[in-house]
């Protein structure tokens, strides 16, 4: 039986245990808290916390597993940037839960952040409590051997960026976030044992994502009073991913007709996350929940596919009617129609232009190098920005129109826009095949179990997996998302879980 947050009343020896393990957690955070004072009262609320949350990790694998999805979904890793009048400061900006334990100044060795402590104290945990049980197994699972080739690709273009002088941090940098995706596929098909357990996670996700939705209701009506016109943004680039991810959830349990229960909840939180969602304004996103509905369809069997495209069929009209009422209107009404107008037909003037300004230069950086190194690529740690060259800062609209200084962002030289040409840039063909293999191979797997599952549940898990690879390939090609920490955590999870939906699916026919 797996270590789980819901599993059943404990009998009273198990209960005693755990009570000791809750006295232990609390004195030990208190001690910790007290004695980081001298760190400044958040550091030392932070530290506190810190302790407590390992302790969890430690005495609940499982559980710590979804404390750390929770929170890297609710927490935001870059600051929020609107590039308006209004900057806004939440408070869970602030907190460390991303940061280089080395950089707080008391752990100058430790080049981990806390998020990836957690995830390796529920990993180191998990793995004692077996091998201690004499049930430790190793799983590789159908995802295997191709996240094997593309840590192979990138350990490769890691070292040959070494070897032609790069910087080491700065290669971790680029490449950190791809390997958490490997180290949450592992943690999750050698922890996930029920279908309870996806549940769990499935509704962590739906909480984290639904206070994300909270908080871009509060800056769009507390500090800009519903007015968006003069801002890029109330959330980080990565919560339009999410929003559009439960919005798709959504859509699949209804098809599937599956677990009622978030199925409900789902429904009730619709209107709150579509309004997140427009107040994301990432173009990338939309087209990216535009792009997967299609997709969707092909999933399904013909019935179920049949009543998808009536739907659509009966919205395509009254979104006709407002697409030609709103096509040249700059009222807030009008915003979702203009950010799609801009994908389709580029903007002359305005945010729109320099953003896209921008990103033209930068795909034009990447080709450079790309054509330079087609085959091997410059490596990590290496800009992509050659020597001489300059890229305007795209929140200054004189100076785009002028003189294209440099931007002087962190990693504005090593990370850009379009990860997907910047994958081939770095680690040349080999690594661009590679990583397109693994997305492909991911896709089709999940496909695969869409259509091969009896459980309507986990199909509808299988489908929407598959579903977010997809999404995540077209906003990558738009915006920093692979190198991302939270959509890359998030991602390794589900994928994890995909290939242990067969599994679970014997489990529950068995019962029947």
């Amino acid at each position: 039986m797996s270590d789980v947050a819901y599993a059943p009343a404990a009998p009273p020896a198990r209960q005693q245990r755990e009570d000791r393990w809750h006295l232990v957690a609390a004195g030990a955070s208190l001690l910790f808290g007290y004695l980081c004072l001298r760190w400044g009262p958040l550091l030392a609320a932070e530290a506190a916390a810190g302790a407590a949350l390992l302790l969890l990790c430690i005495a609940r694998p499982f559980t710590g597993l979804l404390t750390t999805l929770g929170l890297t979904l609710a927490l935001e890793q870059i600051g929020i940037s609107t590039n308006g009048v209004i900057e806004l400061d939440p408070w869970t900006e602030r907190l460390h839960f991303f940061a280089n334990l080395n950089s707080l100044g008391r752990l100058p060795w430790v080049y981990l952040n806390f998020m990836e402590v957690m995830l390796l104290t529920c990993g180191l945990s998990w793995a004692v409590r077996r091998a201690k049980a004499g049930t430790l197994r190793w799983r590789g699972g159908p995802l295997l051997f191709p996240l094997a080739l593309l840590a192979g690709a990138l350990v490769l273009a890691i070292l040959y960026g070494l070897a032609a002088g790069a910087s080491w941090k700065l290669a971790l940098w680029e490449t950190r976030a791809l390997f958490q995706l490997m180290v949450t596929y592992l943690l999750a098909i050698h922890m996930i044992e029920e279908r309870a357990q996806v549940r769990a996670l499935v509704w962590t996700a739906i909480a984290a994502i639904f206070y994300r939705a909270i908080m871009a209701w509060y800056h769009a009506g507390v500090f800009l009073r519903f007015d968006l016109s003069g801002v890029d943004s109330v959330t980080t680039h990565e919560d339009g991913l999410f929003f559009a991810s439960l919005l798709l959830f959504w859509a699949v349990l209804l098809l599937f007709r599956a677990e009622p229960d978030q199925r409900r909840v789902l429904t009730l939180l619709f209107p709150l996350l579509v309004g997140a969602f427009l107040f994301s304004k990432r173009r990338a996103a939309m087209v990216a929940l535009l792009a997967a509905v299609p997709y969707l369809i092909l999933l399904l069997d013909w019935p179920r596919a049949r009543r998808a495209l009536l739907v659509c069929a009966a919205l395509a009209i009254p979104a006709g009617h407002y697409t030609a009422a709103f096509w040249n209107s700059d009222r807030g009404v009008a915003m979702p129609v203009q950010l799609i107008k801009s994908v389709i037909i580029r903007p002359q003037s305005g945010r729109m232009y320099y953003s896209n300004r921008y990103r033209d230069l930068e795909n034009s950086l990447l080709a450079a190098r790309i054509r330079q190194s087609p085959l091997t690529g410059i490596g990590f740690g290496k800009p992509f920005v050659a020597a001489g060259a300059a890229l305007p800062d795209e929140g200054d609209r004189a100076a785009a129109s002028s003189g294209l200084p440099v931007l002087d962002a962190p990693l504005s030289h090593y990370i850009p826009h379009n990860q997907i040409l910047w994958v081939w840039a770095k680690a040349g063909f080999l690594g661009f095949a590679a990583f397109w293999f693994f997305a492909l191979f991911a896709v089709a797997h999940g496909t695969r179990l869409a259509r091969a599952l009896q459980t309507p549940y986990l199909r509808a898990v299988a489908a929407f997996v598959a579903l977010m690879v997809c999404m995540q390939l077209i906003v990558s090609f738009g915006d920093q998302q692979l190198t991302e920490y939270r959509n890359m955590v998030f991602l390794g999870l589900l994928l994890g879980t995909l290939c242990r939906l067969p599994h679970l699916d014997k489990q529950a026919v068995g019962r029947e």
